[in-house]
C-alpha cells in the first residue's frame, strides 16, 4: 500500500474533520486498521484520530507525514464506499437498541467516562438511583451480536441505539465491536447529541419487541418481509428489568416472540438469525 504523499507544514492541511483512512504503527506493521479524524488542532497542525477497530485515540503530526510512531495510508473508505442514504434504503433490517443507559460521569481526575451500575454506585446512590439498572454491557452484548452476524457481514443490517435521554448513536456496518468491556466503556464515552429524525429511515415499518406485545410466531411473522423494498426497523430494550420498547413513541406495532422473557442479546440474535434467511433466499 503506497504511503499518501504530504504537502509541506505550510500548505493547506490535507486532511479534514471525518476524513477516513488507514493507518499502522511503525514497530508493529500488522496493527494496521481504519480510522478517522474527529476534530484537528490548527496551531499544532495535528490531528486527534479514532480507530474504528477500537476507542484508542492519538495525534498525528499532519505536517511531517506522521508522528514517531504512526504512518498514515491511502483513504480506507473506498474499499467500501457506500454513501449513507443508500445502506438505509432496500431490502435491509433496521434494529434500534432502546433506552439504552449511556450516561457520563466525572472519573477521580475529571475526565470523563461511561457510567456505570458497580463503579458508580456511591454516585447513584446519592442520585437515588437503582446502580443495578445502569448496564451499559447489554448494549456490549447486543453490539457484538449484531456487528458479527451473517445478516450484517451481507450488507442487510443497520444498527441504532437510543438512550434514556433521547440521544440517538447510528452504528457503522463497519465498526469492529472493542472485544473487552473497558474498551467498549471507553468507545461509547464519545456520544454526541443528536435528533432521531435525522438518522431513522423514512418510510421504514417500526416494530417494537416487548413481552407485552402481540403474540406472533417468529418463523411465520419475518415470512412478510421477504419482498418488501423498504427498511424494517426493529426496537429492542437495551435495559436490564424496565419495559422501554412496549410504550416507545417511535414503534408503529408491537409484538412478542416468546412466552417468556428473554434477555436483550437473545431478542435481538434470534430475529436477525430468521431475517438472513428471508432477506437472502
Amino acid at each position: 500500500m503506497a504511503s499518501l504523499p504530504l504537502p509541506p507544514p505550510t500548505a493547506r492541511p490535507w486532511a479534514a474533520v471525518g476524513d477516513s483512512f488507514t493507518w499502522t504503527h511503525n514497530q508493529y506493521p500488522s496493527s494496521a486498521c481504519d480510522g478517522i479524524v474527529y476534530s484537528k488542532h490548527e496551531k499544532y497542525k495535528d490531528l486527534d484520530v479514532l480507530c474504528f477497530c477500537g476507542s484508542r485515540k492519538s495525534s498525528i503530526d499532519s505536517g511531517n507525514g506522521g508522528s514517531s510512531c504512526y504512518t498514515m495510508f491511502e483513504p480506507a473508505v473506498p474499499r467500501a464506499e457506500v454513501k449513507r442514504a443508500d445502506r438505509l434504503q432496500g431490502r435491509k433490517v433496521v434494529v434500534l437498541l432502546e433506552d439504552a443507559v449511556l450516561e457520563l460521569a466525572k472519573g477521580r481526575q475529571g475526565s470523563l467516562q461511561l457510567l456505570e451500575g458497580l463503579q458508580h454506585r456511591k454516585l447513584l446512590q446519592q442520585e437515588d438511583r437503582d446502580s443495578t439498572d445502569v448496564r451499559p454491557d447489554i448494549v456490549h452484548h447486543c453490539l457484538l451480536a449484531l456487528q458479527e452476524s451473517p445478516l450484517n457481514k451481507a450488507g442487510r443490517l443497520c444498527v441504532f441505539i437510543r438512550t434514556r435521554d433521547r440521544q440517538l448513536i447510528e452504528v457503522h456496518p463497519q465498526l469492529r465491536v472493542p472485544s473487552t468491556y473497558e474498551e467498549f466503556r471507553k468507545l461509547m464515552a464519545q456520544i454526541t447529541k443528536n435528533d432521531p429524525n435525522l438518522f431513522l429511515p423514512v418510510g421504514s415499518r417500526k416494530i417494537a419487541f416487548s413481552s407485552k406485545g402481540r403474540p406472533v410466531d417468529l418463523e411465520e411473522f419475518v415470512q412478510q418481509f421477504q419482498h418488501t423494498e423498504n427498511p424494517v426497523l426493529f426496537l429492542v430494550g437495551a435495559v436490564a428489568h424496565a419495559n422501554p420498547t412496549a410504550n416507545s413513541e417511535l414503534a408503529e406495532e408491537c409484538i412478542s416472540i416468546a412466552p417468556c422473557g428473554l434477555s436483550a442479546a437473545v431478542r435481538t440474535a434470534l430475529p436477525m438469525k430468521k431475517l438472513h434467511s428471508t432477506l437472502n433466499p
